[in-house]
């Protein structure tokens, strides 16, 4: 009896140490499966930014080059909507005897 006993045990040590076991390997198979996922992520957002520069760059250098090629044509486009210039107005002299003989009150005490 004391042998069944014995061996019972062993079986029941070797089945926990199993379990244990295969929860670590779930555990790392996940770790690791996340590593890849966020990896991933990450490489995807990389590539839309370098995308998102070189698309930028693009822009500027075919604005500059249709800017280049408009002023060698003369083909600017004016806005109708910008206004004339202002007409000077004209000059008046002052009349310095009214200036002199001018009483000026303080509002201010």
């Amino acid at each position: 009896m004391a042998i069944k006993l014995r061996l019972f045990f062993y079986v029941i040590a070797t089945y926990i140490l199993t379990l244990l076991s295969c929860a670590e390997n779930d555990e790392l198979e996940r770790k690791e499966e996340w590593i890849k996922k966020e990896v991933q992520n990450q490489i995807i957002t990389y590539k839309k930014e370098m995308r998102n520069e070189c698309m930028a760059e693009i822009l500027l250098k075919v604005e500059a080059e249709v800017d280049s090629l408009l002023s060698q044509k003369n083909l600017f486009v004016l806005d109708k909507d910008i206004p004339n210039k202002p007409v000077k107005p004209e000059f008046v002299s002052l009349d310095t005897l009214a200036l002199n003989n001018h009483e000026v009150r303080k509002v201010l005490k």
